[in-house]
């Protein structure tokens, strides 16, 4: 047994000191120009957990939630919970096997083929776009109202649009200066806000007597599976960009590792602080009557409730912060799914490059972080106001996401099947999360077209005329079929050999 090990240890010791270059590696990878395993563990969770934005979600949704689901709103929560958590199992099935930044995009086009693989893509690309307008345009919201609240006086209304325009051309530089200083920024903001929600939620509990029996559904009330689709549609808004992290693959430390980890690691955390949140706002609104009926800040009113005058303020601030973290890392997203789609051919070549200085999709970020800004820009001047622009971000949200989340549940089997390692314990988590994806998209489609059916159809009718583009080009290139999902694979300088030397002449 020693001298086996010592054999080892020898072999390993000639290959470092040989340094003999590996054949068949290529000398650069096919997302050359990005900072290739320059961030960690932490940097993808802060990208996850911004994505999602838990405490903006906490302090504004669970009145929603609760006046859909009833009292069954701990419950549908809880359930959604779960069907991330399988999801999350889902993704990590291509995350221990690719990295890449196109994410759900590459991951459905290596199971499924071009053609899906596109449809996801156009899919994930309009909910990170829907996300980062409605995140603006909130964050901008709040702290227009933070300045109104400092003053004494209404502000003036050009000083949302200034606000706006301030905001995006931060995120814009903070992604085009790399992604480490994008995602500490992250970071830093989402751990101050999350454990202020935790702290207010504890203050709530408190104040109520711990009362937890409110979270027991009502066995009185009218049960439906209509129901409960309805609240796990809208509690699924409260998890979408999770995956987000997934597009850091290539610039991650041992993406194969990091990925899955993050998300699985995002998903479990995300959902405990939402389910401590939306129990204190349930707790708190069956104590003290009249709290969180309505308006936007229920959380708010119970901690004042309890006490703690003058809590509205901080929880804007929150909130703003928190919705800023958000519209930072789906842009941030954004972009490197459109860096994946125009090196693949799909997209223009300005899309795929990069800055030599700070090894990020430069030009792309400026010009998607531009039309960000400019759809709240040229709606506020068009209607005067920014109202009503949630009726179109959020129904595109859920259908972009959710329908990515669905292609990429199916595409799972498919691919394990094609790479010979299909097993029900690893396909049985997309088998589950896809039925009730599925499922609650459509319910949540057919509703929207029986009431205000409009921000549906503009998301539907965005993505496939987008997808269509796409589809066509590639038609009229059959050669760029070969160059479809696209992942970043080690290179020469990534094995002890090294790049091979030039020959001489």
């Amino acid at each position: 047994m020693g001298t086996r090990e010592e054999g080892r240890v020898t072999a390993l010791e000639r290959a470092i000191a040989e340094r003999t270059p590996l054949p068949g590696l290529a000398t650069t990878s096919p997302l050359h120009g990005l900072r290739r395993r320059s961030v960690g563990s932490w940097d993808v969770v802060a990208q996850s957990v911004a994505a999602v934005a838990p405490a903006g979600v906490v302090l504004v949704s669970p009145a929603s939630l609760g006046q859909t689901a009833g009292s069954f709103a701990f419950l549908d929560l809880a359930v959604t919970v779960v069907i991330i958590v399988l999801l999350a199992a889902t993704i990590s099935v291509f995350a221990r096997r690719m990295a890449s930044t196109g994410s759900l995009y590459t991951f459905v086009s290596r199971g499924l083929g071009p053609t899906l693989g596109i449809i996801a893509g156009t899919a994930l690309a309009l909910g990170y776009a829907a996300i980062a307008i409605s995140t603006l345009v909130g964050a901008s919201r709040r702290t227009v109202g933070l300045i109104g609240r400092a003053t004494g006086d209404a502000p003036p209304t050009w000083i949302l649009p200034v606000v706006i325009a301030v905001f995006a051309i931060l995120i814009g530089s903070v992604i085009v200066c790399g992604l480490r200083p994008s995602t500490r920024i992250m970071l830093v903001i989402e751990i101050a806000a999350v454990a202020t929600i935790l702290a207010l939620s504890i203050v709530v509990f408190i104040s109520t007597g711990w009362n937890v029996g409110a979270l027991v559904p009502d066995v009185s009330e009218p049960f439906s599976v209509s129901t409960v689709l309805s609240g796990v549609g809208i509690a699924l808004i409260a998890f979408v960009g999770f995956e987000s992290g997934t597009a850091l693959g290539p610039e991650s430390k041992r993406p194969l590792a990091t990925i899955p980890r993050a998300l699985m690691w995002t998903v479990i955390a995300v959902g405990v602080v939402y389910l401590v949140g939306a129990a204190a706002q349930i707790s708190g609104d069956a104590a003290i009557e009249g709290s969180g009926a309505e308006g936007e800040l229920p959380l708010a009113r119970l901690v004042e409730s309890a006490g703690f005058a003058g809590a509205a303020p901080l929880i804007d601030l929150i909130i703003a912060l928190s919705f800023l973290a958000c519209s930072l890392a789906t842009t941030t997203a954004l972009v490197r799914l459109c860096f994946a789609l125009s090196r693949e051919g799909l997209l223009p070549d300005v899309f795929g490059r990069t800055s030599m200085r700070f090894g990020t999709p430069a030009p792309g970020a400026v010009i998607l972080t531009t039309g960000v800004a400019a759809v709240p820009l040229v709606w506020i001047v068009v209607s005067g106001s920014a109202d009503g622009i949630r009726s179109f971000t959020t129904p595109s949200a859920i259908v972009g996401y959710v329908g990515a989340y669905v292609l990429v549940c199916i595409a799972t089997p498919v691919f394990l099947v094609k790479i010979g390692e299909f097993t029900w314990r690893a396909a049985l988590p997309a088998i589950l999360a896809g039925t009730a994806l599925g499922a609650a998209l459509v319910h949540d489609v057919a509703t929207k077209m029986t009431t205000d059916a409009t921000g549906a159809v503009i998301g539907l009718a965005i993505a496939i005329v987008t997808a269509t583009i796409c589809l066509v080009r590639v038609r009229r290139r059959p050669e760029l079929r070969a160059h479809l999902g696209l992942y970043d694979s080690p290179v020469a300088s990534d094995s002890i050999g090294g790049v091979p030397a030039a020959p001489k002449k």
